[in-house]
């Protein structure tokens, strides 16, 4: 089904409001060269860059790459957690799939999502290797107050203590929330 506008045959389900600009796309091997220097450090070269001061560069990599890869959005991709991606591939060549639920997806357009093979073995590897080790470094710094509570958005280290001047520090006091 198509509509007409001012003498232009159009499909009927582009948006009416849309913009109408040029879209310049990178090509793939520019995509790979920013994705190796930006997120990977490495050099033109293809040597790791000394000066490099990035965390977690497989994670910011495999990250790019499944967006670039599915077409999800940003704000789509950052709602994911580990357990709604694909388990990781037995081999073999074409592509496995995944649900995007409603709640994630842009106005509510819950949909299967297809994802290379190679990329889901990447996803593995960060699931494997990338994530424990990110969990374990958060983990170990952790702070806990003097009580043993764990530092919150509240609670930060140099924060004064909420109770008034001269009361006792209890559990009940705000600081241990």
């Amino acid at each position: 089904m198509f509509t007409r506008t001012a003498g232009a045959t159009t499909p009927a389900t582009a948006p009416h409001h849309a913009r109408r600009e040029k879209i310049e796309w990178l090509p793939p091997k520019s995509y790979r060269t920013w994705r190796e220097v930006g997120l990977h450090g490495y050099g033109v070269d293809g040597l790791p860059e000394r000066g490099f001061r990035g965390r977690w560069a497989g994670r910011n990599a495999v990250f790019a790459d499944l967006m670039v890869r599915t077409g999800l959005r940003l704000t789509e991709q950052a709602g994911l957690t580990v357990f709604g991606l694909p388990a990781q591939a037995s081999g073999g060549t074409g592509y496995r799939r995944f649900w995007l639920p409603a709640a994630i997806a842009k106005w509510g357009s819950a949909r299967w999502v297809y994802v290379p093979v190679a990329l889901v073995r990447e996803l593995a590897v960060y699931r494997e290797v990338d994530r424990p080790e990110a969990v374990e470094t958060a983990r170990s710094r952790a702070s806990t107050t003097a009580s043993g509570g764990r530092w919150s958005s509240r609670t930060r280290p140099g924060r004064r203590c909420p109770c008034p001047a001269g009361a006792a520090h209890g559990t009940a006091c705000a600081w241990n929330t």
